[in-house]
């Protein structure tokens, strides 16, 4: 921003908070004095996302600390309260504070308690949020609470089939996958993928997502032939979504050469990891995307809020690790008496 539009920005929200204070002083009427906070909240709010949006944390930090104290003022005005919660939440979760985005979702809760019944879809909503934050903690027990508390809220909406109890069975799904709990993994990861079918249709991130997790518990479990049907699906997919050179489809390529593989079938699974190693080469060699990224989803929800969150639950492209589909391809090279064109490879990709 262009620093006269800078200045000029300071000054209007100081000169919003001046026309607050003197209302909230001046004007006798409680009706008045709720304006003022009103216009208060709303201006250190409003500061505080545009600071956000900016990368200036801490001052965004400090905005909204602000405007939640106004908003506590009048506390049967409790929605306020929690969109401030919300918005501190995504902000502390930007600068990776997982403790402190923990507590402020806690604090919502507390907030929501005392206002909602139990079975309000702001309820879940939040605990839906803590899950994904215990997931990243490898603190499965605690998130399959939480996300079987929200589901069944969830469920219980006029239309049961929705995106939001999606979301829940698919990162339940995940956390029974993290704990070795595959068959319960697998009967979510199904339940979330007919919905993400009729809500989006299969061309979607959100079902390739819940379809790779499908295949692995499918795969783990000895269901080989599931699981090549699968994988050759999810192949297709990504390779539509993300086009054939794109590092995921060198993990898909992976995953699928695995199965052959443990089939017995290596010179299909020798094909396969080629082309794995050959797309990585082709491409930069990745790092894991950091886990407050902030990449929003396409279709945020419930809401816009911490949408960013629900990547900890995304499978990780497995072509991250060059070495690893090397060494695969090095054993069934090898296997099949041609491992000097595999080490030829290796040398390559270096």
């Amino acid at each position: 921003m262009p620093v006269k539009k800078a200045r000029s920005a300071r000054r209007d929200l100081k000169l919003a908070i001046s026309l607050a204070m003197v209302l909230q002083h001046v004007c006798p009427l409680p009706a008045r004095a709720q304006d003022a906070q009103a216009i208060l909240r709303d201006t250190f709010k409003k500061g505080g996302i545009e600071a956000a949006s900016k990368g200036q944390y801490a001052e965004a930090e400090k905005l909204l600390d602000f405007a939640l104290v106004e908003a506590e003022k009048n506390p049967r005005e409790y929605t306020h309260q929690v969109e401030i919660l919300k918005i501190l939440t995504e902000v502390k979760l930007k600068q990776n504070k997982i403790l402190a985005t923990e507590q402020l979702l806690q604090h919502a809760y507390e907030v929501l308690e005392h206002y909602v019944s139990k079975d309000h879809p702001e309820v879940a909503n939040v605990l839906y949020y803590l899950a994904l934050l215990h997931i990243k903690q490898d603190q499965y027990s605690q998130a399959e609470l939480e996300l079987k508390q929200a589901l069944t809220i969830y469920e219980t909406a006029d239309n049961p089939e929705n995106l939001s109890t999606a979301d829940s069975a698919y990162a339940l799904g995940v956390s029974y996958y993290k704990t070795g709990q595959y068959q319960k993994a697998r009967e979510m990861l199904k339940y979330a993928l007919t919905i993400y079918d009729k809500i989006h249709g299969d061309e979607h991130q959100d079902f390739l997502d819940a379809l790779v997790y499908l295949v692995r518990s499918e795969q783990i479990t000895g269901q080989l032939d599931t699981a090549r049907v699968l994988a050759q699906r999810a192949l297709e997919l990504t390779e539509k979504l993300k086009g054939k050179e794109h590092e995921d489809v060198a993990a898909n390529l992976f995953m699928l050469g695995q199965i052959y593989k443990a089939e017995g079938q290596t010179q299909q699974a020798m094909s396969l990891l080629k082309q794995a190693v050959e797309i990585g080469n082709k491409t930069q060699p990745s790092v894991p995307p950091k886990k407050n990224s902030g990449k929003a989803l396409a279709t945020p929800r419930p809401e816009s809020f911490l949408a960013n969150i629900k990547d900890y639950l995304r499978p990780l492209p497995q072509s991250i690790d060059r070495v690893a589909i090397m060494k695969e391809y090095l054993a069934v090279t090898g296997h099949l008496g041609q491992s000097t064109e595999g080490q030829k490879m290796l040398e390559k990709s270096r």
